[in-house]
């Protein structure tokens, strides 16, 4: 990769306080081994025991509120540099992840491609189905091949293509990695396809905060083109037998319905919306 650093011989302005050292990747692969092996590599000690110990040790407790913005994520908390696991099974979301990356070309515009896939249980232990995608990020954009599986037959696919690329290298000192427009076209084109999908695959990746509980079948087939600007829809979409529960409002909805049309720019509805009822009124 080409990028542009400070040049670490200068003093600069501003001084970080978990950043500036310069090395190789090769170097800090070692470093990490190092770290992994207690402090000794290649038969020699570099760290004590007991330095490693500390590093590894987390340093908030449970004084610091986590919030769904925390990084590390529920079950770990921060010691010197590293993010720390406390408890185990608290992971967000249940189940197996697989997946192959490639990254290579300059860092103003890299190519990413790769797959992956996400096998999503119940808390329980309960399979519920699987999420996975084949991508390739270039510098003209992003295609991407993805779907939810339900069972045999039961899919959810979303293909396309999408006019955004890939960036490491921020605008400004401010800034951080992004997405930025590609250099090709700006036209955007997405086919999204289902045959009575089950919705509740998704209700583990869901904040619980939000959405307790999730159901219902979905059967759509749309393409949208146009621009981000200016999107543009045609096709059918059918929700039916949806029920939700969204503890912030205490709301919870039943029996939900509905049958639709897009059209361009617009969206025409038809069915029963179902009933809503929560602990004050009915909608």
């Amino acid at each position: 990769m080409n990028a542009d650093f400070n040049d670490p011989r200068v003093a600069q302005k501003w001084e970080s306080g978990g950043g500036g050292m310069v090395s190789t990747a090769i170097d800090y692969a070692r470093f990490c081994q190092m770290l992994l092996n207690g402090g000794t590599l290649d038969g020699k000690r570099i760290l004590g025991p007991k330095t490693v110990a500390y590093m590894t040790t987390d340093h908030l407790g449970s004084a610091i509120a986590t919030t769904p913005l925390y990084l590390p994520g529920a079950g770990f908390g921060f010691g010197l540099g590293f993010a720390v696991r406390t408890a185990a099974g608290v992971s967000p979301v249940a189940g197996g992840l697989d997946a192959v990356l490639k990254l290579q070309g300059e860092a103003s515009a890299p190519e990413l491609t790769g797959h992956a896939g996400l096998n999503i249980r119940e808390p329980g232990g309960k399979n519920l189905g699987r999420v996975s995608g084949r991508f390739a990020w270039t510098p003209t954009g992003l295609r991407l091949e993805a779907g939810a599986s339900h069972g045999h037959n039961r899919l959810l696919k979303v293909t396309g293509t999408l006019p955004w690329r890939l960036t490491l290298v921020p605008p400004d000192t401010a800034g951080s990695v992004g997405f930025e427009r590609g250099g090709g076209s700006n036209a955007m084109a997405l086919a999204v396809q289902a045959d009575s999908f089950d919705l509740s695959v998704f209700r583990p990746l869901l904040p619980r905060d939000a959405m307790r509980f999730l159901s219902g079948r979905l059967a759509v087939d749309a393409h949208v083109s146009g621009s981000p600007e200016r999107p543009e829809a045609t096709g059918t979409v059918r929700l039916w037998d949806v029920a939700a529960t969204l503890p912030t409002l205490d709301l919870r909805y039943e029996q939900g319905s509905l049958a639709g049309r897009f059209e361009r720019d617009r969206f025409r509805v038809a069915g029963d919306p179902g009933s809503c009822s929560d602990s004050t009124t009915w909608l």
